[in-house]
């Protein structure tokens, strides 16, 4: 089954401002500007039509709106392993750590009562953690953009923290090889900061001000 997932004109959502790392929420309303429909397409992630030129996967033009999630429960922030190379389907990310739960926004994530962003992540942390909505507070906190390599060229992150009421997770995905809460501070530690994949990386860089937030 070929993967489509939502994207925007790179050029549409740089117009007024361009940044590279990570930017907290107020920088500039980028969020509006991707839930407005008028600026969504629904792309091919590796193949073409007659629509669709080329790949999302490789088209610059376009960025791929991508929800990620940082969970905290009892002020400890949520991180797992992803697991290892022939496993993953993602082998871009084989054995690296991350604190981030999330990815594309698909079309059968359509809510009429909530926004698709929403609906995605709900989605995404019921299938990799089995939380229901009533289990945790979700909050909008951010933006990624790394334009550091071909990845983050054609990738765009909103970043949003989940405030989780009870530790009762369940963790039955196999892209998670195994999990655990730590504390902030202990993210820096080069055990853990030299394996983070690229996004979470990011944002230990910036966990004094994400902290705050808890």
């Amino acid at each position: 089954m070929e993967k489509v997932c939502l994207a925007i004109p790179t050029e549409l959502i740089f117009k007024e401002k361009k940044f590279n790392g990570y930017v907290h929420k107020p920088f500039y309303d980028y969020l509006n500007l991707i839930l407005n429909p008028k600026n969504q397409r629904f792309l091919s992630r590796y193949s073409t039509s007659i629509t669709q030129k080329i790949p999302a996967e490789q088209d610059k033009s376009y960025k791929q709106a991508i929800a990620y999630v940082i969970l905290v429960y009892n002020n400890q922030i949520f991180i797992y392993e992803r697991p290892p190379k022939g496993v993953t389907s993602e082998e871009r990310y084989a054995s690296k750590l991350s604190i981030g739960l999330g990815g594309h926004i698909e079309p059968h994530d359509h809510n009429p009562s909530i926004s698709v962003i929403d609906s995605s992540l709900q989605r995404e942390i019921k299938e990799e953690i089995g939380l229901n909505p009533e289990d945790y507070d979700l909050h909008h906190i951010g933006y990624i953009n790394d334009e550091a390599d071909e990845i983050g060229l054609v990738h765009f992150g909103l970043i949003y923290l989940a405030k989780v009421k009870k530790n009762e997770l369940k963790i039955e995905q196999k892209e998670l090889v195994k999990s655990w809460f730590i504390d902030p501070d202990k993210l820096k530690n080069q055990e853990i900061y030299g394996r983070l994949e690229g996004w979470s990386k990011i944002l230990v860089d910036h966990i004094e001000n994400i902290s705050a937030i808890f």
